[in-house]
């Protein structure tokens, strides 16, 4: 029992002081162990996230478009921008046999696995992940005959003269500068009338190496969505797409809404890697990339408000994946229904942990194959006399339906992007002088390709300009579009 010491009142305002100071000490201190220990814990998470996306992206760089490790970390990796630029920062990268990538990051360590014909996986954790769900070898499409003219083939007439005012545009986007390194365009392609009229690439990049386009692979996801009703296996009214929503106002979110991002789910989209819910904890902390949206809440009624969310074309993979009757068809089925047609050799969708397409993020081609992906929507799905595409099928992605319009008149399609009211801001090519019937694909770091029919032209650039100040998007497609027109003799865009 302990006692007070001679004359001192154990309640006396010194002896509280005393107390409540230790206690406040030992308050500081138990909230400073919490907070390291929740630091050290989202250290963690941030060190597995920036290991999952070193694997993946070396992975992928290294064994699909036969780029050096080496080149990959200094030209992707490094030049990220603040603040992911911090989960760069001490990594370990090696190259493993048999086609894998570990990459360590203080504790975390994160494999990912090349399966030709199908891209890389990034695996689970550590040294002993297990490897990525078993499918069967992929079959070889032959590259297209180089004797034939492009698209149909891969013959592109050597050393064609371009007009000089296109010309002048190509030098332009590919001139360096502090502002804009030549490291940031990695390749243009330009389709006229069906022919490729220019195209130009950086140093360490050819017509046929295979680009990441991110989020330019949700158009095509859609593509895919597209051919599934065409085969009867969709439609796009189902509703009822999971059990889990069974018993609840989701159960009402039908394939329509999901094409034209208006399911109503409480999935925000975000890329800041701290954040949880954001788009790197989906494509390097989920084993399967369609939970996300499966576990979100209903946040407004379906079909009522437009929301861009990578997590829904990921669900929408997923819906795509239960129209197969087994997986294999479902893994084969962008290869033989949609690139092998139209001689997209170089195509790749590739897959997660689980095997589900990451429709939001990871198709690889190159510049000459989303170039024919383009061509094929300009076309409305036909190619060679066959209907690639369901007919009618351009028209349906860039028209509003009348209910979401009434709703909320966002200039968004069906997983496409449309110029739209210039009010409307979402996408710069809103505020760019460009013909008003307009369809784009667009990734995250300059990826785009521009489909305008008015002009039947395609336009494709492909790069990694992880700094949007870099890259004037209006500026470049109109320097484009004018010097196409000034060829012609047309007077200038409808839209403008």
């Amino acid at each position: 029992m302990a006692l007070a010491a001679p004359n001192e009142n154990p309640t006396s305002p010194s002896r509280l002081e005393s107390a409540s100071g230790q206690c406040e000490r030992h308050r500081r201190w138990t909230l400073s162990i919490v907070a390291l220990a929740a630091v050290s814990s989202g250290c963690s998470t941030l060190d597995r996230i920036a290991a999952g996306t070193a694997a993946k992206l070396v992975c992928s760089g290294h064994f699909m478009a036969h780029r050096s490790v080496r080149d990959i970390i200094d030209d992707d990796l490094n030049s990220i921008a603040f603040p992911n630029s911090l989960l760069v920062r001490g990594l370990d990268i090696e190259e493993r046999h048999r086609g894998q990538i570990l990459a360590t990051k203080g504790s975390a360590k994160r494999r990912a696995v090349f399966y030709p014909g199908y891209g890389c996986a990034l695996l689970s954790d550590a040294d002993d992940a297990p490897a990525a769900v078993a499918r069967a070898p992929a079959a070889r499409f032959p590259l297209p005959d180089a004797s034939r003219r492009w698209p149909d083939g891969d013959f592109v007439e050597p050393d064609l003269p371009l007009p000089r005012s296109l010309a002048s545009a190509l030098n332009a986007e590919f001139a360096p500068s502090d502002a804009a390194p030549r490291s940031a365009v990695r390749a243009v392609v330009v389709v006229k009338g069906g022919r490729l009229i220019a195209e130009h690439y950086a140093d360490g990049f050819g017509p046929e190496t295979p680009q990441l386009g991110w989020s330019m692979a949700k158009s095509v996801l859609g593509m895919l969505i597209g051919q599934r009703i065409a085969d009867g296996a969709l439609s796009l009214d189902r509703d009822h797409l999971f059990q889990e929503w069974a018993s609840d106002s989701r159960a009402g979110i039908t394939v329509r809404d999901l094409l034209f991002m208006r399911d109503g789910l409480d999935s925000r989209e975000g890329y800041l890697p701290f954040v949880p819910g954001s788009v790197p904890h989906m494509l390097t902390l989920e084993d399967d990339v369609s939970a996300v949206a499966r576990r979100a809440a209903a946040d407004r009624p379906h079909g009522s408000h437009w929301a861009y969310r990578s997590a829904t074309t990921n669900l929408l993979s997923r819906v795509l994946r239960n129209a197969f009757a087994d997986d294999a068809a479902y893994w084969v089925y962008p290869r033989e229904r949609l690139f092998g047609p139209i001689g997209a050799a170089t195509a790749v969708f590739e897959t997660d942990v689980a095997g589900n397409f990451v429709g939001s993020s990871y198709l690889y081609a190159s510049a000459r194959d989303w170039a024919r992906l383009g061509l094929l929507l300009l076309r409305d799905g036909a190619w060679e006399g066959r209907q690639v595409l369901p007919r009618g099928w351009r028209d349906f992605v860039s028209t509003l339906p009348d209910e979401y319009r009434r709703s909320d008149p966002r200039a968004y399609g069906a997983h496409v992007w449309l110029r739209g009211d210039p009010r409307e801001t979402e996408l710069g090519v809103r505020l760019c002088n460009l013909p008003d019937d307009g369809i784009y694909f667009s990734g995250h770091w300059g990826q785009i390709i521009a489909i305008l029919p008015q002009d039947d032209l395609v336009i494709v650039r492909l790069g990694w300009t992880t700094r949007a100040s870099r890259w004037n998007q209006c500026k470049f497609l109109e320097s484009i579009v004018d010097a196409v027109r000034a060829v012609d003799g047309r007077s200038p865009p409808s839209g403008a």
